[in-house]
């Protein structure tokens, strides 16, 4: 493969080969033995990088970076994703039971692939965030530090009938500058702000600012 031009050359299963003579090639192995290389490592500096490669002075390890020209719109925007959370509760006056009757949820996440699977998303992220509010707590033994709550019997999570009414609103508007396909992450974003909500919903209704979690009966009786 010796000068061989780079559109020339493919990779697959560890191999670097010639496209057209697949069987003139090396395994990544064998380059790094030969060059006397443990590893190498590849990374991706956005904005950073001061050149496009770097060597370590052990001559051990490769680091290759991006320029600073590249990625210019990571300087410019924010990629995160956005949401805004609601909720609306019902409280019992003397017992202090909290009902979550309503959860509305409005997501900016770019571009909406698949709006089923994504609005799955999110609601499974709204009812770990009603968990985290109202119900899940790990509780210790003072005495020996172990954990009094170990299984699904004592640790309290939602179930159907703790759910109420949720309703998920996509602004579903292409990010243009993240990717061709505008398109960011709806991983935690369904769970981010939800206890927060809640909170602030029972702080309205009841006056008491509770910044302890989960918001159990006894603190607000």
């Amino acid at each position: 493969m010796y000068r061989a031009a780079q559109q020339a050359i493919s990779t697959e299963n560890g191999r670097v080969f010639l496209k057209n003579e697949p069987s003139r090639g090396e395994t990544y192995a064998e380059i790094l033995q030969r060059n006397n290389l443990p590893v190498v490592e590849v990374e991706a500096i956005a904005n950073t990088a001061a050149s496009e490669s770097q060597q370590s002075s052990d001559n051990k390890v490769v680091r290759i970076c991006v320029g600073k020209n590249e990625n210019s719109d990571w300087q410019q925007y924010a990629f995160q994703s956005f949401g805004a959370q609601f909720a609306e509760v019902r409280i019992h006056p003397r017992l202090g039971q909290v009902r979550v009757t309503r959860f509305v949820s409005a997501i900016d996440v770019g571009r909406i692939l698949n709006h089923k699977t994504a609005r799955s998303q999110i609601l499974g992220g709204i009812t770990f965030g009603l968990g985290m509010a109202l119900m899940e707590e790990t509780v210790l033994d003072q005495n020996s530090g172990r954990l009094v709550v170990r299984n699904l019997a004592d640790y309290h999570v939602p179930v159907h009938a703790d759910i109420g009414d949720i309703d998920v609103i996509f602004i579903d508007k292409p990010d243009p500058h993240i990717s061709k396909m505008g398109v960011r992450g709806v991983g935690e974003i369904g769970i981010t702000g939800v206890a927060a909500a809640v909170a602030n919903a029972i702080y309205h209704a009841t006056g008491k600012r509770i910044r302890d979690l989960p918001i159990t009966p006894d603190k607000l009786l």
